[in-house]
């Protein structure tokens, strides 16, 4: 059994946006609990969620997606003569039947919630979600009517459908400003329990103070160095372990990049 109440909605990274998400899990942000997210990783959303690091700045591809989320999810709309779309605000969810889940921890904030009657393919009204994306190459995304979506967008749109206990996401694509396509993905189970339990995991950690290992991605190494203003860029010591680290990790890079570039030659030649 799963309570469902609606939040306050407010500016995306405004100070009460942050507040509100500090001790719960959105879709946005699941896939990067689980280390699937190319924008953010568990070690930089660790330390955004217990305040030791910034908000993510807002992109110009993130104010240009929202201007023409509407757009988008109108032309979705339109093809599919959708009885209703709205949209869909900030979801709660609170399970009452799982002792361990701490209420209200799990939030949903999709694009957009619709309903539908199709006599061909439903027997009754198709209640789901439109998730509207936006991208500029279609690096990851199928063939237009299948269900490949990048693994960072299929976490979102089965943390919704979980929040929401709705069994269907459809997606509604604008890549590179020209090329629409749409997406349909269904729930699972087993996705949503590794989500769940990873998700519980990690704001128990931070609860605990016990942050993520830093990893390779950009995001953590950018929050490193905000975390650290007074880093000498000329001169550092360091222990003997983590000194011959570097300089193997120097080699190896140097060697798979000389590697990499034999490789370039003999596919031209």
């Amino acid at each position: 059994m799963t309570g469902l109440q609606t939040l306050p909605t407010f500016a995306p990274g405004s100070a009460d946006w942050q507040e509100q998400r500090r001790t719960a899990l959105g879709g946005s942000e699941i896939a990067a609990v689980l280390g699937l997210s190319p924008f953010e990783s568990p070690f930089a959303l660790w330390h955004r969620k217990a305040g030791l690091a910034t908000p993510t700045e807002d992109k110009p591809e993130m104010e240009w997606g929202r201007r023409l989320e509407s757009a988008i999810c109108q032309k979705w709309l339109d093809d599919h003569a959708a009885d209703a779309g709205h949209p869909a605000g900030y979801w709660e969810s609170a399970d009452q039947g799982h002792t361990w889940l701490r209420d209200g921890w799990k939030i949903a904030s999709p694009d957009h919630m619709v309903q539908r009657y199709d006599i061909e393919q439903f027997d009754a009204h198709e209640r789901g979600i439109v998730e509207v994306k936006h991208p500029l190459y279609d690096d990851g995304w199928g063939p237009s009517g299948s269900d490949q979506v990048p693994v960072y967008y299929l976490c979102q749109a089965r943390w919704y459908m979980h929040v929401l206990d709705l069994q269907v996401c459809h997606f509604a694509v604008l890549i590179g400003g020209c090329d629409y396509r749409e997406y349909t993905v269904s729930q699972d189970d087993a996705d949503v329990q590794l989500m769940v339990e990873a998700g519980r995991r990690f704001l128990d950690s931070l609860t605990a103070g016990v942050r993520p290992p830093i990893d390779g991605s950009d995001a953590t190494y950018q929050v490193v160095r905000a975390l650290h203003p007074e880093i000498d860029p000329d001169h550092i010591e360091i222990d003997l372990t983590m000194a011959r680290d570097m300089v193997d990790a120097d080699r190896i890079a140097k060697e798979a990049a000389e590697h990499r570039q034999q490789m370039v030659s003999e596919v031209l030649d």
